[in-house]
């Protein structure tokens, strides 16, 4: 699994990250609608194009600086109230 480049986590009710560091080259991730609060453990996965954290109940956007290669980014629906730049 270490060559996944796009993985579907869509609807599961999960509540925590853990567990993708070893997915180096994962391009494309897709965390809607599942229960986090907090985006983390992502900074590793350098080479993600596209990630979807919508609906889930984020409240700030943090822990993405690494993840230089993002291109399109989904935080719909969460409760992200306010954004500061870096």
């Amino acid at each position: 699994m270490i060559n996944l480049e796009e993985l579907n986590l869509k609807g599961n009710y999960i509540t925590e990250i853990k567990g993708l560091t070893t997915f180096n080259n994962l391009k494309v991730l897709n965390l809607s609608e599942n229960n986090f609060s907090e985006i983390k453990v992502l900074d590793s996965l350098t080479k993600l194009w596209e990630l979807d954290l919508s609906i889930n109940k984020i409240s700030q956007i943090k822990g993405l600086v690494s993840v230089i290669n993002l291109e399109v980014l989904n935080l719909e629906e969460n409760y992200i109230t306010e954004i500061k730049g870096g």
